[in-house]
Formats: structure tokens, C-alpha cells, sequence
């Protein structure tokens, strides 16, 4: 990445999601796309699953991952799933797309883990499974198609919260409940 002031080299700080120039002081933060996810540019030593685009550091909410500038799915560390949820902004965009049913016939869908190579495993994921996703178990990662990281951040952040008299109905039913010996 060069900077557009001055045209040096500028420096990716691996604790943020921008670059900064040493040369003279300015920084570039790179765009988003619908989900949230800028590219970074730096490029991995992975290929992307689905059409081999070499996949390039990337960050959403500040969490390092890793995208393909091409078809624009993402390559996430399972372990950062959870984080990448947590501090995601609240969000309504495309709720017609995000709505629609999953279409199970993507459970069938098999490809090859950018990193081992081994097949990755596809499931339902995200709330009342929302999203076929798949994952590979041996190297924690998981992939995402585009629009899928936006169903998941969209569905965990409008799943319903049972109302005081739903709760209070099933310690109702719980508590008529016969004893466990």
C-alpha cells in the first residue's frame, strides 16, 4: 500500500485496521464492504475455496481475518466467530435477503479447507440455523460465504427474548413437573 499524500510505502499497524506513512504522518483507513469487512491488502499464502483468488488479510471490527478481494468470502478462525458477533454494529441492511430460508441443499456442498486441504464440513449456523456454513475442524476455521457473516450478526442480534409471562409459564410448567429420583 502506498500513500495517496505522498506516495511512500505506508505501514499496516497490526493492532488497528489501517495503515499509517512514516514518511509523512498521514493515514488511510480502508473502505468496508456491506458486511463490514475492509481489506487490507496484504496477501496470504491461502487460495480462496471457491475460486482460487489468493485471499488477503482483512479486518471486521478490529479482528484480523482473512477474504477474498474476488468473490469476497471471508476465512475466520473459529475462535473469533464469537468476538466478530459481540462487536459487530447493529444492523438492518438487505432484511428481505437476510430473512429468506437457508437453502439446505448447501449441506451437500464440499470443498477443500484452504489450509490443510482436507474437506471442510457444512452445517446450519446461526440462530434456528439461518446460514449453511462450513468449517474445518482440523485447522478451527470457518468460511463464509458473502452475505452469510450478515445473516449470522443479524440473526444473534434479533433473536426474541421471551417476555415475563413466557418466562414465568414455563417455571410454571417446570415446577409442576414430576421430581427426578
Amino acid at each position: 500500500m502506498n500513500c495517496p499524500q505522498c506516495g511512500a510505502p505506508m505501514k499496516l499497524d497490526e493492532n488497528r485496521d489501517y495503515f499509517y506513512c512514516t514518511y509523512c504522518g498521514s493515514y488511510y483507513i480502508p473502505n468496508s464492504n456491506k458486511e463490514g469487512v475492509s481489506l487490507l491488502g496484504e496477501a496470504s499464502s491461502l487460495k480462496c475455496p471457491m475460486c482460487a483468488a489468493t485471499l488477503v488479510a482483512a479486518a471486521v471490527n478490529r479482528i484480523r481475518i482473512l477474504a477474498c478481494p474476488d468473490c469476497h468470502g471471508n476465512l475466520i478462525k473459529q475462535s473469533e466467530l464469537q468476538p466478530i458477533i459481540e462487536s459487530a454494529p447493529p444492523t438492518d441492511s438487505d432484511i428481505a435477503r437476510l430473512n429468506c430460508p437457508p437453502d439446505y441443499t448447501e449441506l451437500q456442498r464440499k470443498f477443500p479447507c484452504p489450509s490443510c486441504w482436507g474437506i471442510m464440513e457444512s452445517y446450519a449456523y446461526a440462530g434456528m440455523g439461518a446460514v449453511i456454513i462450513q468449517s474445518c475442524g482440523t485447522c478451527q476455521l470457518i468460511w463464509l460465504d458473502f452475505g452469510e457473516l450478515s445473516k449470522i450478526i443479524w440473526s444473534s442480534q434479533h433473536t426474541e427474548e421471551s417476555t415475563p409471562d413466557e418466562r414465568k409459564l414455563r417455571e410454571d410448567d417446570f415446577d409442576t413437573m414430576a421430581p427426578m429420583v
